[in-house]
């Protein structure tokens, strides 16, 4: 068994067979007996016999082999060979070497397969390392086969890869199988890997077969071909093992905690996630943030987003907050709400009271009156106007009436007159100040805002008019965003206590399951220049103008890249190599995790990309996922470098692809914003992809239609002749006997007078059905129009001796067919066939033209 070969360093040979010379160990081997059927409905039977499994030049090969009996059925035999009851293997790198038969309907592979059976019924324990759809034979599929420790039903991981051609078309194909991870390669490139399912806790043995049809790939048709020379071969398969595997160790797997809110409130939601990236608090969690789309009342904008509430019910949380001002539909929050429930998961309310939750309520009042008094009582100010937001907006009048309350209790009359309103925009208080300052309006000694982006607004048009902050005029905000800090002057504002947040949600996921309370969350001042209280700071305007050039550098730099990739993409009609593509331009941010997961069915997500580190996996399907990322352990391990995971829909306006996934060290409001940049133009992408695809497999249906016959599905005249000429010219039907022959449905005019046309159709429909079945994978047939029909049959002989035979056959098989037994008329045919040897002096008009004479001379003799 041993051979010559190069064993790395750290590895020592454990198994090996060279399959020299021309006869097979059958001490290492075991030929596997199966009837059809008993794997996946597949059509062959496994035998033991030296036609279907034999060695010859070296090579093991196995034969699959269509047999035709006297009553015209077809049979297939194959082979099945494997070391089970021999050799069993648990761990190692596993190699072969194979070339493969081509073909629809054949399925050769090799796997590792649990050693307690067969590999007889599902759930099942295998590792398909080499596995290929015989009609497209250049995509090699690698599967791990598990069952789910939860609920035992079947897990099916699986990667695609497109094999570049080879001189001879042989490949080498390896499986390295170690605690914790298994990896597939060909020709010594990985394609595929994943997790160790915890249930392969034993040995496997080696199993190589050629299946026929079946689930999958379906049954062989007419093209494909059954000789010695369309078999697999097999140079050599060799199994070697690592000297000193290390302890698998568990990974420690830290918890995710889910957040909910909507990107268009991205600073404040951004703001409260970045206040959770605590040292204390990543060590035992990771923040798993959920966007939804804009609020939206539309029946499809809710229903898209209540996929998306359903997708976060599978993630596995620990806990989930949810900002329900944010995301405002009250069935998406109840459906949010429901499903930890179910799982018996706290959830933490912002800004929303909703009943069986932990409602964190924020103490807008007590924050605002601290800015208020600030101005009124510590710097004395008593004219002091103030700009709320949207006139009768709850926020609005709630802070209007801190600003009457804390004036009247200074003895400072209150005026109508000094309450403006900026919609809680900038742009709108600089456009309402500027208006006033225009008309003359004089100057006061403060301007309270209810917000900071409207305190910004009035600090640009004091500017704009040439007065000073704070040396002429105080300016105040309240909430605590970014810009707020990086204005000139630095605004004076409030911010929520992320600290006591923090310390209350870790309390809360401490005690888990449903709670029901309320916890009140205060506010802190941020005294800053613009109410003179703190000096302007003007070393900190190098960092930020820094940090701030970085920021549109980055912003222009994603949004060139990610243009470059949608134009490269937008005529492509296959997600996988949109994909791949991708990868060309995330030069810079390569140290994230992608993840874009198409679904295709309840059952599977279709991995087009995922990445981390510049490493790059593209085309792998996982059936029954057990979890939401195929890495998902690897994130969670608590020395992974991953603290944030951002989810989103994978959609276009209201239809769902699937969803996007993104990991982070950590998150600032410009590595959020990229996300979310990142999703849309992926979610374009694919949906521009999908849309080319379902454009081509149109046009191919419409084609397809303009050569078939609308009533009974067989090719028409202009299909039939576009396959005849194809059938002529393949070299592998070189010197066979092809046989045309015509056929014409005897009495249809009468049929559809005396019974009508129903029944004539049922008649026309029922010889189709039996030219179809008597072909069968032999040839193709067509339906001219009316009652003239015509099929070939390619063969190895001559057919225009056993016409009469052939009547009977499909005569036969007319008299059995259910649709038109019991009529009161009978449906027959008259046939003729004209025949020749394909080869370049063929003559198709003569052969069509004899056909047709002796189909005619079929129907006289039977008037």
């Amino acid at each position: 068994m041993r051979g010559n070969y190069e064993i790395p360093e750290g590895y020592e040979s454990v198994w090996n067979d060279e399959f020299e010379g021309d006869a097979i160990s059958f001490a290492e081997w075991l030929e596997e007996i199966h009837p059809a059927g008993e794997f996946y409905n597949e059509l062959q039977s496994y035998v033991a016999s030296e036609k279907n499994i034999y060695a010859k030049d070296g090579h093991l090969v196995i034969r699959p082999i269509k047999e035709h009996s006297a009553d015209g059925s077809v049979r297939y035999t194959s082979g099945r060979i494997s070391t089970a009851g021999i050799h069993q293997f648990q761990y190692g790198r596993f190699e072969v070497r194979v070339k493969v038969p081509r073909g629809k309907g054949l399925r050769p592979y090799v796997s590792l397969v649990v050693e307690n059976g067969m590999n007889g019924a599902w759930p099942s324990r295998e590792i398909d390392f080499m596995e290929y759809n015989g009609s497209s034979p250049d995509d090699l599929y690698g599967s791990i086969h598990s069952e789910s420790v939860i609920d035992s039903n079947h897990v099916l991981q699986q990667g695609l890869y497109r094999v570049p051609k080879s001189d001879d078309d042989f490949h080498v194909y390896t499986c390295e199988w170690e605690p914790g991870l298994i990896t597939l390669y060909c020709d010594g490139i990985e394609y595929f890997n994943c997790a160790e399912p915890l249930n392969f806790d034993r040995p496997f043995h080696i199993a190589c077969g050629v299946a026929v049809g079946g689930d999958w790939p379906e049954d062989p048709d007419s093209d494909t071909v059954f000789d010695a020379s369309n078999v697999m071969e097999i140079d050599y398969i060799r199994i070697i093992r690592k000297t000193d595997y290390p302890v698998k160790y568990p990974i420690k797997r830290r918890k995710m905690l889910g957040i909910c809110g909507v990107w268009e409130d991205a600073e404040n939601f951004n703001m409260f996630i970045r206040s959770l990236q605590n040292e204390e608090f990543l060590k035992d969690y990771v923040l798993t943030v959920f966007t939804f789309s804009i609020p939206s009342e539309s029946e499809d904008d809710v229903a898209s987003d209540m996929r998306f509430a359903n997708f976060i019910d599978t993630v596995g949380l620990s806990g989930i907050v949810i900002f329900g001002e944010m995301i405002k539909n009250e069935r998406i929050i109840n459906r949010l709400i429901s499903g930890a429930h179910r799982r018996n998961i706290p959830v933490i309310m912002f800004e929303r009271t909703m009943p069986y939750c932990i409602d964190f309520q924020f103490d807008y009042a007590g924050g605002f009156e601290q800015i208020v008094r600030h101005i009124v009582e510590h710097h004395g100010c008593r004219e002091v106007d103030m700009f709320a937001g949207f006139r009768g907006n709850p926020f609005s009048e709630e802070r209007i009436a801190i600003y009457k309350k804390v004036l009247e209790e200074n003895g400072i009359p209150f005026e109508d007159m000094r309450v403006h309103y900026g919609d809680f925009w900038d742009a709108t208080a600089f456009r309402v100040l500027t208006g006033l300052i225009n008309s003359g309006y004089k100057l006061p000694q403060a301007f309270i805002c209810a917000n900071d982006s409207m305190a910004i607004g009035v600090c640009d048009a004091l500017k704009k008019a040439g007065y000073k902050v704070p040396d002429d005029c105080y300016v105040t905000g309240f909430d605590g965003i970014w810009k707020s800090d990086f204005h000139t002057p630095a605004i004076t504002t409030c911010e929520l206590d992320y600290d006591f947040i923090r310390t209350k949600i870790m309390d809360v996921l401490s005690v888990g399951g449903n709670q029901e309370d309320d916890i009140k969350i205060g506010y802190r001042s941020l005294l800053r220049h613009s109410c003179n209280c703190c000096p302007e700071d003007t070393d900190k305007w190098e960092t930020i103008v820094s940090d701030l050039n970085d920021d549109n550098l980055d912003y222009f730099r994603h949004m060139l890249e990610m243009g470059r990739f949608v134009s490269q993409t937008i005529s492509m009609s296959d997600v996988v190599d949109a994909s791949a593509d991708l990868q060309r331009y995330l030069w810079l941010w390569k140290d994230q995790y992608y993840f874009i997961g198409i679904r295709e069915n309840e059952e599977c997500i279709h991995a087009i990309l995922e990445g981390m580190n510049g490493e790059y996996k593209f085309d792998r399907k996982f059936f029954n996922m057990p979890e939401v990322l195929p890495d998902l352990g690897k994130l969670l391990d608590v020395n992974s470098g991953i603290n944030v995971i951002l989810f989103k829909q994978a959609k276009a306006r209201t239809e769902s692809f699937g969803y996007i996934a993104s990991g982070l060290s950590e998150i600032t409001l410009r590595s959020e914003q990229r996300f979310e940049e990142f999703s849309l133009f992926v979610s374009a992408m694919v949906h521009s992809v999908i849309n080319n695809r379902q454009l081509i497999d149109a046009n191919k249906e419409i084609e397809r239609m303009s050569e078939s016959d609308y009533l009974t599905g067989l090719y028409n005249r202009r299909g039939f002749m576009q396959e005849v000429a194809d059938y002529v010219l393949r070299d592998e039907n070189e010197g066979k006997w092809f046989t045309l022959f015509s056929a014409d449905l005897d009495g249809l005019k009468n049929i559809n007078d005396y019974y009508g046309h129903t029944e004539g159709d049922l008649a026309i429909k029922a010889l189709a059905n039996a030219v179809r079945t008597y072909v069968g994978n032999n040839g193709f047939c067509a339906r001219y129009g009316g009652d003239e029909f015509a099929f070939v049959i390619i063969g190895d002989e001559p057919l225009a001796g056993k016409i009469d035979i052939i009547r009977e056959k499909i005569s036969a098989i007319i008299q059995k067919d259910p649709s038109v037994s019991g009529k009161r008329y009978r449906v027959k045919a008259s046939i003729g066939c004209g025949e020749g040897l394909i080869n370049d002096s063929i003559n198709i008009e003569a052969i069509t033209h004899i056909a047709d004479i002796e189909m005619y001379k079929d129907k006289y003799s039977k008037r």
